[in-house]
């Protein structure tokens, strides 16, 4: 920009006036936003993703517990008598879970597992009880295949129990 001022020399004026400045910065806010919201969605997908391969990663291992013929141990409780099976119990809440081993006399916890806020367990069943290997194919006390379905950020994710045993 070049003034002319009377009397003086020419000045000339670099950098850029407040409306380009303006211009800048509120594209670089509606980038930004769009950006966050793209994060936020992402985010809220990862925190289900997690929840749901948490749970397949349960089962197996209640499932792994029971064909090892594993008896969970508490600080308070043992397992006494004979082990039947090992559960993932769902039935205290819809935003927990326990893996239990199932014995004769008693039922020791031996994990405790918490959802993340706003993820909860839509459908049944509320138990999933793995036997102990007794010589039949059939170890999961299931009619048929069973589904269940966490929700959560207007989302939902399953997991497939066959009545054979296998989590899918």
């Amino acid at each position: 920009m070049v003034f002319n001022l009377p009397n003086k020399k020419r000045i000339f004026s670099s950098g850029f006036t407040l409306i380009e400045l303006l211009i800048v910065v509120s594209i670089i806010g509606i980038i930004f936003s769009f950006g966050m919201a793209q994060y936020t969605t992402f985010n809220r997908r990862q925190i289900l993703d997690q929840s749901l391969s948490k749970l397949k990663s349960d089962l197996r291992e209640a499932q792994s517990m029971a064909l090892a013929g594993k008896r969970g141990t508490s600080n308070a409780n043992q397992c006494l008598g004979d082990l039947r099976g090992v559960m993932l119990d769902f039935s205290s809440s819809n935003s927990s879970y326990e893996i239990k081993s199932v014995c004769a006399n008693n039922e020791v916890v031996v994990k405790s597992v918490f959802l993340p806020t706003q993820i909860t367990r839509q459908t049944l069943p509320e138990t999933v009880l793995f036997k102990v290997i007794t010589g039949t194919a059939e170890f999961l006390t299931l009619v048929a295949d069973s589904t269940i379905t966490l929700d959560g950020f207007d989302r939902q994710a399953s997991v497939v129990i066959s009545s054979s045993g296998e989590v899918r």
